[in-house]
């Protein structure tokens, strides 16, 4: 409550910085995660923040989407890797949105994807 009374939530709190996460950012990001593991593509897609004071709310976003051979096993890997990892399968593929991952959540997640994509 601390950051809301000293208007510093948005820099302080870490589900309002995914939620303003400038839509340029988060294509750069997904850009660098597609070149680190050399698969992919970028494509548009939208994040629901779906819960609280927010149901449902629909925010522009871009995705890394991989396609992989068995993309729902592919996602039940991800989960059991440390830390679980949670992306979703759309279209047959498995895409990742950098809206929903923290910079220093980014190596893990970029060391699972290339541990599972050997």
């Amino acid at each position: 409550l601390t950051h809301y009374l000293k208007d510093e939530a948005l820099q302080e709190i870490p589900v309002w910085q995914m939620i303003a996460a400038p839509a340029e950012q988060l294509r750069a990001r997904a850009d660098a995660w597609m070149a680190r593991i050399d698969q992919g593509e970028v494509i548009p897609g939208n994040s629901t923040v779906g819960g609280g004071s927010l149901p449902e709310e629909i925010l522009p976003t871009w995705l890394l989407a991989l396609a992989v051979k068995h993309p729902n096993a592919f996602t039940s890997h991800l989960r059991k890797a440390d830390p679980p990892i949670i992306a979703r399968v759309e279209n047959d593929r498995v895409v990742l949105d950098p809206r929903t991952v923290l910079r220093e959540q980014e190596e893990a997640l970029l060391e699972a994807l290339e541990k599972l994509l050997k």
